[in-house]
């Protein structure tokens, strides 16, 4: 018996299968989940019988978790937002009413699993003081095929740049670049996980909605303006990521923060909560991202 190490392991995504990129990722727990059927009725024993269990419905899904690099990050994109990118400094890539499908190959050392249909459920940027941009993926799909070790593509982990970190962000918010020790973004785009209908896997992976949320926490001291600021209207707010060349720049529509009053933490500084969730207004949608090179 040999262990299978996930050090090892392998992460693969493209449109197309076989994939043809590869990523670094740092844990991922997608699976399918099979849910039994269990028929056994009164039988005059306590002692249920195989013979009335059949398999039902196939749920696959789970999170991948990377702090990419950006390259990566462009990969990554596309898949979360929807829209096919445009231009070529900065590329954008837009919101759009769609989601692109992609097969996601991940190598288990073992065995190598691949899921078709994976749409992007909800995507979580988050970022803390002193540490790397974190892109949390949570997944959808719809089949999962298991072929041997050493099935995974030879494919290369692009090098050319290191990941962001929250050292390269600046958060501009009513047009204040603010201090701030977190942020979070989140993308969720509101998955049908239930359309199964007459089959065992869903038939198609669909969007009911969406939600653009925005987090991040202020010295109070420092920023008591913004507390009540946004009302309804909302804000305008921008996250700009420089790493290098490399410019990530997160442009919201409107962000409307209701108010959250600050508290005393103890022996501690007094940070302001700033939670909110961004809107279209007018023909900008809640959330644009382009990536340039200077």
């Amino acid at each position: 018996m040999t262990a299978a190490i996930a050090t090892l392991g392998q992460f693969g995504l493209d449109s197309s299968n076989p994939v043809t990129k590869r990523l670094d990722y740092m844990s991922e727990n997608l699976v399918m989940r099979e849910v039994p059927i269990d028929a056994n009725g009164l039988r005059g024993t306590r002692s249920p019988n195989v013979d009335r269990v059949r398999m039902g419905l196939r749920y696959i899904g789970g999170t991948i978790n990377l702090q990419p690099n950006p390259v990566e990050t462009g990969l990554l994109l596309e898949w979360i937002m929807g829209a096919s990118p445009s231009g070529s400094g900065p590329v954008t890539y837009a919101l759009a009413d769609t989601l692109p499908s992609r097969y996601v190959v991940v190598d288990r050392v073992a065995k190598v699993f691949t899921y078709a249909g994976c749409k992007v459920d909800k995507a979580t940027f988050r970022c803390n003081q002193g540490q790397a941009l974190e892109i949390s993926l949570d997944v959808v799909g719809t089949t999962e095929t298991v072929g041997n070790a050493g099935t995974f593509p030879s494919l290369s982990i692009d090098t050319s740049a290191g990941p962001w970190i929250f050292s390269d962000m600046a958060i501009s918010l009513n047009s204040s670049t603010l201090t701030v020790r977190e942020c979070e973004i989140v993308v969720d785009n509101v998955i049908d996980r239930e359309r199964f209908f007459n089959s065992n896997t869903l038939t198609t992976v669909e969007t009911l909605d969406r939600n653009v949320f925005f987090r991040t926490m202020v010295p109070y001291g420092d920023w008591t303006s913004l507390y009540g600021a946004s009302g309804a209207g909302g804000l305008d707010c921008v996250a700009t990521f420089t790493n290098g060349v490399y410019i990530l720049t997160m442009t919201f529509g409107k962000v409307v923060i209701p108010r959250t009053t600050p508290m005393s933490p103890g022996r501690r500084e007094i940070m302001l909560p700033l939670e909110g969730k961004a809107y279209k207004t007018g023909s900008t949608r809640e959330l644009s991202i382009a990536l340039a090179t200077s």
